[in-house]
């Protein structure tokens, strides 16, 4: 008996240091992810390209500043506009800007059922 309690106890360790360095590899890829960008942006400019204009400029670190906090908030859309100190509305918009989410996504599941017409006896009641 107490051999089984031994296991279930290392198994229970286990458990939860494999749960810590799931969470700690997440951790890492969302950093990687970052570094990635970062480089990429520090990158010199071919000699081909014109340089950014301000405005483009600002769009490219909204971009990058918002996919920042996506990934730090796991895509919640709430708790990302949150951090922002956005309205949901205005990030969503934003996101659809910057090719973030689709401008019209595919509905999932059967149309919406249209509203029957009220009969005759509803719309008599409705006018008395």
């Amino acid at each position: 008996m107490p051999r089984v309690r031994r296991t279930a106890n290392l198994l229970a360790v286990v458990e939860a240091q494999i749960s810590r360095m799931q969470e700690a590899l997440g951790k890492l890829q969302v950093e990687i992810a970052r570094l990635s960008r970062m480089q990429a942006r520090s990158q010199p400019q071919a000699a081909g390209q014109a340089a950014l204009t301000l405005r483009e400029a600002r769009q490219a670190a909204e971009r990058e500043f918002i996919l920042d906090v996506g990934e730090r908030c796991g895509w919640n859309r709430t708790q990302m506009a949150r951090t922002l100190r956005l309205d949901r509305k205005s990030l969503y918009r934003r996101m659809q800007t910057y090719g973030m989410v689709a401008a019209h996504p595919a509905p999932s599941g059967p149309p919406p059922r249209k509203a029957a017409k009220p009969t005759r006896s509803a719309r008599a009641r409705r006018q008395r």
